[in-house]
């Protein structure tokens, strides 16, 4: 699976993801972000989102979509998770 990022400038492999989180964004210190860790040790925030709840969800969806894919596409095209805009 891939995710594209919010502002559909960057595209990951899921295959190269550690870990799929939240962070506090620094400059507002209110919105919440979704970053991504890589294999190779990069991290990239892929979204941003006015609330905790709000990006907890993204994830959840994440999880969702990859879960169905594994058991619904295996030997197929390649599915991906857009993040959405709000």
């Amino acid at each position: 699976m891939i995710i594209i990022s919010q502002e559909k400038d960057a595209i990951l492999n899921f295959d190269n993801v550690i870990t799929i989180r939240t962070a506090t964004d620094i400059e507002s210190k209110k919105e919440r972000l979704v970053a991504i860790d890589t294999i190779d040790g990069e991290r990239y925030y892929i979204a941003k989102y006015a609330t905790e709840e709000r990006a907890k969800e993204v994830l959840r969806e994440i999880i969702d979509t990859y879960k169905f894919n594994r058991k619904e596409a295996v030997g197929q095209v390649q599915a991906f998770y857009e993040m959405p805009k709000e």
